[in-house]
């Protein structure tokens, strides 16, 4: 064989082997893989910003993505009143990736723990009201974040929490 048909033969298999190994990794902005997580509760990386909150039961986790620095946003049902709970999650100004619907139990709460870096919205349903809250993609540097959407009476409140510690590295 000659150089010249070689490296033909080389190139043509060295497309193909690339072209299979791309075609197995997700389009870049692409919606991540959501996981449900029925009756498991997250371990909640700081604390809520406003302290009085608790729950008896957490109604579900939705785990979006495989990232290792996530940003998790918690629905809490401070009502005192079962109520019917939409989901949905995408990119702002998108159409959602997942929309799931709930029986949120009195004094329950959903967790959603967001792992890609990326910018996301989540929009919450309750009682014929609507939140929508949008996580910007630096609330996934090196801090620990959280969002917190308090579902009182005849409000829906937003409210969120980081760590201001350094990332580490040389100062």
């Amino acid at each position: 064989m000659n150089r010249r048909r070689l490296l033909a033969v080389g190139g043509s298999a060295l497309a193909a082997s690339v072209s299979g190994c791309l075609s197995s990794v997700p389009l870049v902005g692409g919606p991540p893989e959501v996981r449900e997580k029925s009756g498991e509760s997250l371990d909640r990386s700081v604390p809520p910003a406003v302290t009085d909150l608790s729950a008896d039961s957490t109604v579900t986790t939705l785990v979006v993505g495989r990232g290792s620095n996530p940003h998790q946003v918690w629905v809490w049902n401070e009502t005192g009143e079962t109520q019917e709970l939409a989901i949905e999650i995408g990119k702002p100004d998108a159409a959602p990736w997942v929309r799931r619907s709930y029986d949120f139990g009195a004094d329950a709460n959903l967790a959603i723990d967001l792992r890609d870096a990326r910018r996301y919205a989540v929009t919450v349903w309750v009682g014929g009201r609507e939140r929508t809250v949008e996580i910007p993609e630096a609330r996934f540097d090196c801090n620990d974040s959280a969002t917190d959407v308090l579902v009182r009476g005849d409000e829906m409140e937003t409210t969120g929490i980081t760590t201001d510690m350094g990332c580490g590295g040389l100062w």
